[in-house]
């Protein structure tokens, strides 16, 4: 008896083939679906939130959530994130920013 362990690098379907002396057994492969898990806060970064100066009001400032590092692994965002961006006024009322995921989703964007 053999225990195989491996890791895959990227979602997707794999396919796995068991071989005996070069030569495959057919009826020995199978099928494996890799995705990634849920996000946690820790795996996700806001980008554009820090206002350095003063705006006028009614002016637009640019939020993007992402993966920390997307370069780095190839995360994804995939579109059924439960992420709220609520924005909080002077007079402490709240209001619900909506949230728009980008082209090729790498991002969402408020």
């Amino acid at each position: 008896t053999y225990v195989i362990k491996f890791s895959l690098s990227e979602p997707g379907d794999w396919f796995a083939t068991l071989g005996l002396n070069g030569s495959q057994l057919q009826s020995n492969s199978f099928a494996v679906r890799a995705k990634y898990g849920d996000m946690t806060a820790f795996e996700i970064v806001l980008l554009g939130g820090a206002i350095k100066e003063s705006v006028a009001t009614g002016t637009k400032q640019l939020l993007q959530i992402q993966a920390s590092t997307p370069s780095s692994y190839g995360r994804r965002m995939l579109g059924n994130e439960l992420l709220t961006v609520t924005v909080t006024a002077p007079s402490k009322v709240k209001h619900s920013v909506p949230l728009q995921l980008e082209d090729g989703n790498l991002r969402y964007v408020a």
